[in-house]
């Protein structure tokens, strides 16, 4: 055999789990491990010395995805998500926050997705509806029939080529017999990224059961993993406790990589000047986000400034357990006055409301990662974030920090930074000149090397 056939026959296949992209393809906004899970789908597209195969997790296994198919679901998920298929929604997103604002709606330039030909240009949900790949991806009986996995992998391994499963979203990891059959079928890797151990650690700002339900996916990533990244060192430091807490016999590598960012997606300039001065926080409302502080502060603005406060824009969807949030929201006065809670923006949107914020505020208890203020920070726009460890790593010494308990202290920094020629804004806009924004890139060079050594190619 020459050298170049040997290097082919050495080539390592990648099986990337889609498993939580399937489960959302539904969704008209992802989260940030969504996010998460499309950029490594995106990634291991555009990779060419890899073989990527594409796997979800069915029962108890997991299942090779036609390619065909696979492509088809990012595609149409990434488009998406960024708004580029639901023009009217970023459009009737930027018509609420402006209205509130009472400002211009900005016009809208986006460019044109690619469509090709024959392809009508119309709304994902439509598309799916229609389209036979569509529909197979809302039929799961259909989906998971698709293939069995182990006779690609015993075609590797009898190829002599390393073979590495990704796992990228915590997606099912509380069933470690898929896990476990994968890693009995052949030599195969398994490299998993851990987001958080909030759920054991905070059980009071999960869902009931969730405590248990994360033990169990940690200890599914202890047993299986051969490689653990972690999206910041704070949760490195956390997982590394949890394995030595539970007396896990596991010891994978652990790797810090902090995740990127989205490309921008700017509209225009955004809104016109004239409108009142107007925070933002950018995140689901769940309790561990400390929206009720913020409401509480904003009521108190309310009775200290009247019609003079500044507005609020509470951009994400609701979650689970926060029924004071949701009775501030839509039965206060001042939260009717002041408050916009204006759900899910697309992306495009999202980048055009932003930059007229004079900060996003994050006062969050606890965080994995904290990807509102790698945002914010990347654009330009200054962050007020809860002085926790996660904060303090991603925030580069550039973001205002205050403890989250701290109300007086938040309420002095909301009032300096409403100020027109506020110095201690001017003074953190000056620091973003320092800031390093965490890039794909720059997360995806660790992640290649990581699963270099693991395969040994």
């Amino acid at each position: 055999m020459d050298r170049l056939s040997a290097a082919g026959a050495q080539r390592p296949l990648v099986l990337f789990d889609l498993s939580r992209l399937i489960a959302r393809v539904a969704r008209p906004a992802p989260t940030g491990i969504d996010r998460v899970e499309l950029a490594y789908a995106e990634f291991l597209l555009a990779q060419r010395d890899w073989e990527v195969r594409f796997v979800a997790c069915a029962g108890d296994r997991i299942k090779a995805l036609p390619d065909r198919l696979a492509r088809a679901l990012i595609a149409w998920v990434g488009r998406a998500w960024v708004g580029a298929d639901d023009r009217g929604a970023t459009a009737a997103g930027l018509a609420r926050v402006a209205g509130f604002l009472g400002v211009a709606v900005p016009p809208i330039s986006v460019q044109a997705p690619v469509v090709q030909p024959g392809e009508a240009e119309v709304p994902l949900a439509v598309r799916l509806a229609i389209d036979p790949i569509g529909r197979l991806l809302q039929n799961p009986v259909r989906l998971w029939a698709i293939g069995a996995l182990e006779p690609v992998i015993a075609a590797a391994a009898a190829a002599g080529r390393p073979v590495v499963y990704v796992h990228v979203s915590h997606h099912n990891l509380q069933k470690a017999a898929p896990f476990r059959r994968l890693k009995a079928s052949g030599p195969v890797k398994v490299a998993i990224l851990v987001h958080d151990l909030i759920p054991i650690e905070y059980p009071e700002f999960s869902r009931p059961g969730d405590d248990v339900k994360h033990a169990a996916r940690m200890a599914t990533v202890a047993e299986v993993a051969d490689l653990v990244i972690v999206n910041s060192a704070d949760t490195g430091r956390r997982f590394t406790a949890h394995l030595a807490r539970t007396g896990a016999s596991g010891s994978p590598e652990i790797v810090v990589a902090h995740l990127g960012i989205p490309a921008p997606h700017a509209l225009s300039a955004g809104f016109a000047t004239g409108g009142p001065p107007f925070f933002a926080v950018v995140s689901t409302i769940e309790a561990r986000k400390n929206h009720y502080l913020l409401l509480n502060l904003w009521r108190a603005l309310d009775e200290r400034l009247g019609t003079a406060a500044p507005k609020l824009v509470v951009v994400g969807r609701r979650g689970w357990e926060v029924e004071n949030v949701i009775d501030l929201l839509e039965r206060s006065p001042a939260a009717k006055a002041h408050v916009l809670e204006a759900g899910s923006l697309s992306d495009q949107a999202l980048a055009t409301v932003l930059p007229g914020a004079r900060a996003v505020l994050m006062p969050s208890l606890v965080e994995g990662y904290g990807l509102p203020v790698v945002e914010a920070l990347a654009t330009g726009v200054p962050v007020i974030a809860s002085d926790i460890p996660v904060h303090a790593e991603v925030g580069q010494g550039v973001a205002e920090l205050v403890d989250p308990l701290d109300g007086p202290g938040w309420m002095r920094a909301i009032l300096d930074y409403a100020a027109p020629e506020s110095p201690r804004r001017a003074a953190q806009v000056a620091r973003m000149a320092g800031y390093v924004t965490p890039t794909w890139t720059a997360h995806f060079e660790i992640a290649r090397a990581a699963l270099a050594r693991l395969t040994g190619a």
